[in-house]
């Protein structure tokens, strides 16, 4: 059995982890993620492409600490005959029978190989959002991968993100809270992602399907049907209930929003906002709010820092989310 490895990469809080714990519903299709392995977790390989012992066993350590479990739900059942802690073991027996020498795409089938042999499925899903910033690293190891990407508006994305709930010191406290998703850290995080979108709209491929989460919110069966079709998997085999779980889905989006979120929208993302979603204005917002806003920037970006990202990697995170990226935007709507 040879898997065929496929990609969900989408902004965040954009509905990837419904997408893929359905998914994982079908015969035919195995999931795992978020790996992060051609993204913010990439160990380069050697100047002439090659893994030693050392960088496989570095990798291996890596993607052993991933915490797989929030995204394939496995702690419900989702997964049968995987367990939760199992993955690390999974990861080092993929590791033993590589072939010397290894390559990042030859240890990532390996995984992809162990994966879909103990679950009994052809097609192996990485659910990885961040992913959609290093596509150019997948496309480099599989050239005709199956990928669908996620969007979603940044409205609602900011305000899923800044009252998402997850284990970390941040939301302990709701004053660090605030400051680590301040407005402007959030926008530029946002306009990271619709810059990749954009290069996406503007070359479109025929191995990625682009999609909304509006589509998702309208008519989740059929975008459920499109993303089995364009994986090559019979959608009719799919068990929709067992992916009702959508982390990235908050009830009241907009009232979360935080107060100056609409001028650091007009200053920061300005044609990004046009360019993709030319129907969204900037809520309007007040001179106190602004002011307030840029006092706590600094320690904004410190609280930021410090608990919003693995602190390992929170510099580079940081950059990652500040760097324009070169992407020419057309005038008016992409795509």
């Amino acid at each position: 059995m040879t898997p065929s490895p496929a990609f969900i990469c989408s902004m965040p809080r954009s509905a990837s982890t419904w997408l893929g714990r359905t998914l994982a519903s079908h015969p035919e299709i195995a999931l795992f993620g978020e790996s992060d392995y051609w993204g913010r977790s990439y160990i380069e390989p050697s100047p002439n492409g090659a893994y030693d012992r050392g960088l496989v066993n570095k990798v291996v350590t890596v993607q052993a600490d991933k915490d797989w479990a929030a995204t394939t739900g496995d702690e419900q059942g989702a997964l049968p005959g995987l367990l939760a802690g199992q993955y690390g073991r999974l990861v080092a027996t993929a590791a033993r029978v590589l072939p010397d020498p290894a390559t990042p795409r030859s240890l990532y089938l390996a995984i992809c190989m162990a994966l879909s042999l103990q679950q009994k499925k052809s097609v192996v899903v990485d659910k990885t959002p961040g992913h959609l910033l290093f596509l150019q690293r997948i496309e480099s190891a599989f050239p005709d991968s199956r990928c669908v990407v996620v969007s979603r508006e940044p409205l609602g994305f900011i305000a899923s993100l800044t009252h998402r709930k997850e284990g970390r010191p941040v939301h302990d406290q709701p004053w660090l809270r605030r400051l680590a998703y301040h407005p402007a850290l959030t926008v530029l995080l946002w306009r990271r992602y619709a810059r990749a979108m954009l290069a996406l709209r503007q070359q479109p491929r025929h191995a990625i399907l682009l999609l909304d989460y509006s589509d998702i919110q309208k008519d989740p069966g059929h975008v459920l049907a499109r993303v089995c079709t364009h994986l090559g998997v019979d959608p009719t085999r799919l068990r929709e209930a067992n992916g009702a779980a959508n982390s990235g889905v908050q009830r009241k989006t907009r009232g979360g929003l935080p107060p100056a979120t609409g001028h650091w929208l007009r200053i920061l993302a300005k044609r990004e906002l046009r360019s993709l979603y030319p129907e969204v204005s900037p809520p309007p917002t007040t001179l106190v709010a602004v002011a307030i806003s840029w006092l706590l920037l600094v320690p904004g970006m410190l609280a930021f820092c410090l608990y919003a990202p693995r602190p390992t990697h929170w510099f580079k995170y940081l950059l990652n989310i500040i760097r324009a990226g070169h992407v020419r935007i057309d005038k008016g709507r992409a795509g």
